[in-house]
């Protein structure tokens, strides 16, 4: 395989991450981490549409501008590189317009992130003190956030006084007090959710499935 065909080091994470699958490992967690850290920050950018009538001046400026090069020196041309990087812009440009669209349309169902305590210098894994806020999209009769710590169930909500609703948005902000590793994870139906179990996380989330449930989870998050 040459080196232009070979696959980027990351295809393999972004598809488990495309098929809802968990991570393998501690190093694939925090991959995973930053490119939704990535996602989140496009997500979050304004749709700002052009004034109305641009395209008929783009076109009278590149006449102008057009017929003036005519009687000049002809322009230096760019080298492949530079058009390569040119075509990027254009494209990041393109999916920057196109982004907030879809999320305007369509929330996303499950948000994590964390709010880092410290000096900012500290490392930057989550550690010990460090706030996780979750938010869900309630989109259908029945929605649920769960959080657990090493498969313990340690937050619920609705059903907690840090549980707030703010219209179609459950949100949740919980103190990583303790060392282990993190999940939060969406259950929606249209039926009643069965209550979670004392097995943990992993016979919760079968046992919803089970009954018909959709289960949307995030990469763990590990703090020590």
């Amino acid at each position: 395989m040459t080196e232009r065909n070979k696959p980027h080091p990351d295809a393999e994470v972004v598809e488990r991450m495309e098929r809802d699958l968990p991570a393998q490992s501690e190093a694939e967690a925090e991959t995973r981490a930053t490119y939704q850290r990535l996602i989140e920050r496009v997500g979050e950018l304004d749709l700002i549409e052009p004034a109305e009538g641009w395209e008929d001046r783009a076109m009278e400026r590149w006449r102008r501008e057009s017929g003036q090069r005519r009687t000049a020196k002809p322009p230096r041309r760019l080298p492949w590189r530079q058009l390569t990087a040119v075509a990027a812009l254009a494209a990041a440009a393109a999916l920057i317009v196109l982004v907030p669209r879809c999320r305007e349309a369509e929330p996303r169902p499950l948000q994590v992130a964390i709010e880092r305590t410290g000096p900012q210098s500290r490392q930057r894994a989550p550690a010990i003190g460090d706030t996780l806020r979750v938010e869900v999209h309630v989109d259908a009769p029945a929605v649920e956030l769960r959080v657990y710590r090493d498969q313990e169930l340690i937050a619920r909500c609705p059903g907690e006084e840090r549980c707030r609703r703010d219209g179609a948005r459950l949100s949740l902000s919980l103190v990583m007090n303790r060392p282990g590793t993190y999940e939060a994870v969406r259950l929606s139906s249209d039926d009643a959710l069965p209550a979670p179990g004392p097995t943990g996380r992993d016979v919760d989330v079968l046992t919803a499935r089970e009954g018909g449930a959709t289960v949307i989870s995030e990469p763990a998050i590990r703090v020590r």
